[in-house]
C-alpha cells in the first residue's frame, strides 16, 4: 500500500501555465570602438563638366606715361617752290646789289658781280637778285620773284615800278640793270632775261644772248670756234612774241 502511494507520487503532473514574462535586464555597457578598416581603391575620374559662361571683361587699366620725344631729325635741304616753280639760292658775300640786280659768276675773282650786255663774256647771268644785306644775298636763277617795284636805278622808269607785259633785257650802259629796249651798239649781247606780269613781279627766263651784229644773228657765218656759243634759230623778235 505504501509502494502503491510512493508510485503514484512519482507520476508528474500536468504542466502549469507559462508564467509572465520578466521585465528587460538593463543595457551592457557599449564595448570597445573596432579597429578602423584599410581606405579602399580611388575610384574613376569622372567626365569633365561643361565649361562654364565668361566672366564679364575687366575695367581698362589707367594709360601710362608717355615717352620720351626722341631727338628731331636733320632738316632736309630746301625744294623748289612747288607753287611757283621758283629755283633760288641765297649766297654768303659782301656786295651792294639791290632786288632786280642781274647778276653773273666772274670766273676771275670768283665772286658774283653785276652783268653787262657790253660782251659776251659780261652778259652772262645767272640770276636777278630777289633781296640783298651787305654780307649776303638772294637770287632767283629761273621762275617767280615779286618785289622789284619802284626799285631806284634798276629800271629806265625807276620808282614806278615795271610794266605789265614787257620782256625785258640786260642794259649794254648800266651794269646789272634791266631795260625793256633791246641792246643796240656793235657787237654787244642782245639777252632777255626777264617778263614782267606786274609793277613789281614776273618771271626770271635766263634766255640765250644774241650778238646784235655779225654773223651770228644773220646766219652768214659760223659760230664755231668761239668762246661763248651766241647762236640760236630763235630770234628776239620771236622770243618777245612768245609772250603775247
Amino acid at each position: 500500500m505504501a509502494n502503491f502511494i510512493h508510485r503514484v507520487r512519482d507520476i508528474p503532473g500536468p504542466t502549469g501555465p507559462a508564467g509572465a514574462t520578466g521585465g528587460a535586464g538593463a543595457t551592457g555597457t557599449t564595448g570597445a570602438i573596432g579597429v578602423t578598416g584599410t581606405t579602399g581603391a580611388t575610384g574613376a575620374t569622372g567626365a569633365t563638366g561643361a565649361t562654364g559662361a565668361t566672366g564679364a571683361t575687366g575695367a581698362t587699366g589707367a594709360t601710362g606715361a608717355t615717352g620720351a620725344t626722341g631727338a628731331t631729325g636733320t632738316t632736309g635741304a630746301t625744294g623748289i617752290n612747288g607753287t611757283s616753280n621758283t629755283v633760288k639760292m641765297t649766297v654768303f658775300q659782301s656786295n651792294d646789289f639791290v632786288p632786280g640786280s642781274v647778276i653773273r659768276f666772274d670766273k676771275g675773282t670768283l665772286l658774283y658781280t653785276r652783268s653787262l650786255a657790253s660782251s659776251a663774256e659780261n652778259a652772262e647771268v645767272i640770276g636777278v637778285v630777289e633781296s640783298g644785306a651787305l654780307g649776303e644775298f638772294t637770287m632767283v636763277t629761273e621762275g617767280y620773284i615779286s618785289n622789284l617795284g619802284g626799285v631806284s636805278g634798276q629800271y629806265p622808269h625807276a620808282g614806278l615800278g615795271l610794266v605789265a607785259g614787257e620782256l625785258y633785257f640786260l642794259s649794254e650802259v648800266e651794269a646789272g640793270v634791266m631795260q625793256t629796249g633791246n641792246a643796240t651798239g656793235s657787237s654787244s649781247i642782245s639777252k632777255p632775261i626777264f617778263f614782267s606780269v606786274g609793277v613789281g613781279s614776273g618771271f626770271v627766263r635766263n634766255y640765250r644772248g644774241l650778238m646784235t651784229s655779225g654773223s651770228g644773228v644773220s646766219g652768214s657765218g659760223s659760230c664755231e670756234g668761239t668762246t661763248y656759243d651766241l647762236c640760236d634759230e630763235v630770234t628776239i623778235v620771236l622770243m618777245s612774241a612768245s609772250f603775247n
